[in-house]
């Protein structure tokens, strides 16, 4: 919805250029590259003067200008727990009780966050 996104872009600018915020973690794709996108615009230097991390595919997030650091969440490990999960249900061995799996995740730090390995 265009509305929730101007409403994340002034919320944004807010905390760039008011509350001059020292580092973001972004929370999805789009705040990802709004933060992105702001920051270049109004001469916000990523890393240097702003640190980020954005919610963005890994393959996509080096290639950006300044790279962008991430969270790995392992979707295809994620993917296998689900079929796992699906197939206990369908096959009998579980009956429905709530099933807890955790899938680590991993911060790759890239040129945002000024920690990327030279």
């Amino acid at each position: 919805n265009s509305g929730n996104m101007d409403s994340l872009r002034e919320k944004t600018l807010r905390l760039l250029l008011e509350k001059k915020v020292g580092a973001i973690l972004c929370s999805d794709f789009d705040s990802t590259m709004m933060v992105s996108r702001l920051a270049h615009e109004n001469g916000i230097r990523i890393p240097e003067d702003l640190k980020m991390i954005g919610f963005i595919n890994g393959r996509l997030a080096q290639y950006l200008s300044p790279s962008i650091s991430y969270f790995e969440q392992f979707p295809e490990k994620i993917g296998e727990a689900a079929v796992d999960i699906l197939y206990d249900r369908i096959s009998g061995k579980t009956t429905g009780e709530k099933v807890r799996k955790i899938i680590k995740t991993s911060l790759v730090h890239l040129e945002s966050t000024g920690f990327a390995p030279k």
